[in-house]
């Protein structure tokens, strides 16, 4: 115990001392200063969802709440704080588990919180995943202030904003976009791509000098408002931070955020009237979130990632599918769920209310085509529309049905609410490739499609135009480039569970466990230096497939160790047997015989 103090005193001696916390801004011993950390490296076991061992790391009031082995911090007392010593390596059992111990500038905040900055905190708890209002200028609040879930208004600070018009970078040749919304009342087209939102307009043909620029993160998803004067943009880090932006289109300014999850959004929709946005995420919740500031709801019974959400058009129902192919409606209001519709065999990739609310059609990547009795959560009809699934669908001005399939095709069906009757096929169109995703909007006049060459397509429905006849896609000229040096991205296999945990045999030993390393080594020597004009796209490729790599090396490191002290407990076990049974024979050598 004596080495052990000594060892923590010698860390806490090397937070910087008050005197450099004038210079040092990075080091303040605020909640905030080790939110991120935690954020980073905790909170993706350690959340409400899953709280290992009955602790959650994810706002203060539940820190303080300590975990089933009793409090984890002691305010002032970090080298009495398990939160500390176990992140620090100082204490068992190391935290985060298999992975490094964090760096010594994140151990010299975290001290230093839990030394100076915890006790005072402690008397007024914030929750990290409070919801945010989005700040509006209005006569009741001119000063366009943010109002928290307490109902103080404190200025937003100057120059955070995570949103801001850039200049328009071109995109990699190689760039997939992934995500694409067409305003709702306007032929506009947002497009999602190298960390920024082009906006094009479709009935120009033009493309905004300026782009809504989020920096490093990633967009995961983007949606227009209900009235087409805002645009909700996902963006955040895989497996790290998510949050939900509104952005005003016709001020080009962030109006503010939403939510604050542990991974990307996977998709949003907003309720009709507008208070409230429903998001999806790879926690397998549909969470409410409210845009006036009251706390959010998060809805469990899906068993997989949260794939489509929709709110009926009267804003009482919102449904929700997932990668499983399951689709279940909740009364947000009360936070209970209204029905369950199984019946696709694939991940859902979206959902549309009819406009009486008494049916719900859903389109899924088993290629299949449902529409659905919400009263009684019956199927009403069924059919193929495409053989490699269906990338997202959507209606049309007229009421008819249009698919975008993954196998290239764009089809077009008569109205599918209109009788019981299955639709028929009005006109296809083929893309270049496999279409990714797309959308309509526009009053259901223009449709918007990307395909796997990274291509953006755009076509327009006249008003006066046959339902027939299909629309001419332009494809959009987006400015691009052609990466001169690139890395080359890692993929390694995951090793098979037989690899892992071999079946053990008295008479046999395991066979020896194929190096990851080796994979390692292999891909990083294939990497080239990267140069000012190595394309970032890729950069950001490889960097998340070298992350994946370490996971699964961390993953495979903790299996072997299991395995290991297995062999070894049976180990023990054979060789304490076999000495019981040297025993028995000396003790029988040494009975005398029977006559």
């Amino acid at each position: 115990m004596i080495m052990l103090s000594m060892v923590v005193e010698a860390q806490t001696m090397m937070t910087p001392s008050v005197g450099a916390e004038a210079t040092d801004k990075s080091l303040d011993a605020g909640y905030d200063s080790v939110q991120e950390i935690l954020r980073q490296h905790c909170t993706s076991c350690h959340n409400e969802d899953q709280p290992r061992a009955d602790l959650v790391l994810t706002s203060l009031d539940k820190i303080l709440a300590g975990s089933a082995s009793g409090p984890v911090v002691v305010p002032g007392n970090p080298q009495a704080s398990p939160l500390y010593l176990l992140a620090a390596h100082l204490e068992s059992p190391k935290m985060p588990p298999n992975k490094p111990r964090l760096s010594q500038r994140e151990l010299s905040k975290l001290s230093k919180w839990i030394s100076t900055g915890l006790s005072d905190e402690a008397k007024g708890v914030r929750d990290l995943n409070a919801p945010q209002s989005i700040p509006s200028a209005t006569p009741e609040n001119p000063s366009n202030t943010t109002i928290d879930t307490r109902g103080d208004n404190t200025r937003a600070p100057q120059g955070t904003s995570p949103l801001r018009l850039a200049q328009v970078r071109p995109l990699s040749e190689k760039n997939i976009i992934r995500a694409v919304s067409v305003s709702p009342i306007t032929p506009l087209v947002a497009i999602a791509g190298n960390g920024q939102v082009l906006l094009w307009d479709a009935q120009s043909n033009t493309l905004s000098d300026r782009a809504i620029d989020v920096g490093d993160q990633e967009i995961s998803a983007i949606v227009f408002s209900r009235d087409g004067q805002r645009l909700w943009i996902a963006a955040g880090t895989p497996a790290e931070s998510g949050s939900l932006h509104s952005w005003s289109i016709p001020e080009g300014r962030h109006l503010g955020s939403l939510g604050n999850e542990t991974d990307t959004i996977n998709t949003l929709d907003e309720s009709q009237t507008s208070k409230q946005i429903a998001i999806g995420t790879t926690r397998r919740l549909l969470k409410v979130l409210s845009n006036e500031g009251e706390s959010e709801k998060a809805l469990a019974k899906h068993t997989d990632w949260v794939t489509s959400t929709a709110y009926s058009n009267d804003g009482i129902l919102v449904a929700s599918g997932d990668r499983f192919g399951s689709i279940i409606a909740w009364d947000p209001l009360a936070g209970t769920e209204f029905s369950t519709l199984r019946g696709h065999s694939g991940m859902i990739t979206s959902i549309h209310w009819s406009p009486n609310g008494d049916s719900l059609l859903s389109s899924s990547l088993d290629g299949s085509i449902r529409v659905w009795n919400m009263h009684d959560a019956s199927p009403l009809k069924s059919w193929q529309a495409h053989d490699k699934g269906v990338a997202t669908a959507g209606i049309l001005a007229s009421g008819d049905l249009v698919t975008l399939g993954k196998n290239g095709i764009v089809s077009a069906w008569s109205s599918p609410y209109e009788s019981d009757a299955l639709p028929t096929l009005l006109w296809q169109k083929s893309m270049d490739d496999e279409i990714i995703t797309g959308g309509v909007g526009n009053h259901g006049r223009t449709i918007a499609v990307t395909d796997a060459t990274g291509s953006v397509y755009v076509g327009l429905i006249g008003e006066n135009s046959n339902r027939e006849d299909p629309p001419s896609f332009v494809k959009l000229a987006i400015p691009t480039y052609h990466p001169q040096r690139s890395f080359s991205s890692i993929a390694p296999r995951e090793p098979k569970r037989s690899q892992i945990e071999p079946t053990i045999k008295p008479e046999s030993m395991p066979q020896e466990e194929p190096s990851l390393s080796k994979t390692l080594v292999a891909g990083a020597s294939s990497f080239e230096e990267p140069t000012a004009t190595t394309d970032i796209d890729e950069t950001k490729r490889s960097l998340e497939s070298v992350q994946r790599a370490l996971e699964q090396s961390y993953e495979t490191t903790r299996q072997l160790e299991e395995t290991a002290a297995r062999l070894q407990q049976m180990l023990s076990i054979q060789q304490a047997r076999l000495r019981q049974q040297e025993l028995q024979q000396r003790k029988d050598q040494h009975l005398p015989k029977s006559k």
